[in-house]
């Protein structure tokens, strides 16, 4: 009986070492686990980072160009004042040159000299 219980013990002495084992890899896995979770976190974290940067720069980037049309359209209503204002000018020099032909003609007595009428003006 002796013996049985000798084999009895060393089988539970066994069976010890085994779960004794067995526990220190499933520790070792659980801190795996606790690595690799803790080491998401970060990426997480870092990822998350980088998705408020890109948003703020694709905000800032939608500003630009809100900015860049209302500037395109303001340089657009400058460009068509100026066309206006060279287009003003150019309707004074041509009645300036009409005017001075008309006092040419008077005091040289010039008949033949012709006038352009409002058909034929130069700034049409």
């Amino acid at each position: 009986m002796e013996e049985d219980f000798q084999l009895f013990l060393d089988e539970v002495t066994k069976l010890a070492r085994k779960t004794q084992k067995a526990t220190a890899e499933v520790e070792l896995s659980v801190q795996t686990l606790k690595q690799n979770a803790s080491d998401i976190e970060g990426y997480s974290k870092n990822s998350n980072e980088l998705i408020t940067d890109i948003e703020n720069m694709i905000v800032d980037f939608q500003q630009r160009i809100k900015n860049l049309s209302s500037n395109t359209k303001q340089i657009q209503q400058d460009s068509l004042d100026i066309v206006y204002s060279i287009f003003i000018v150019l309707i004074k020099l041509d009645h300036l040159l009409f005017r001075a032909n008309g006092y040419k003609a008077v005091l040289l007595d010039d008949n033949i000299l012709s006038f352009s009428d409002h058909h034929n003006c130069k700034a049409w």
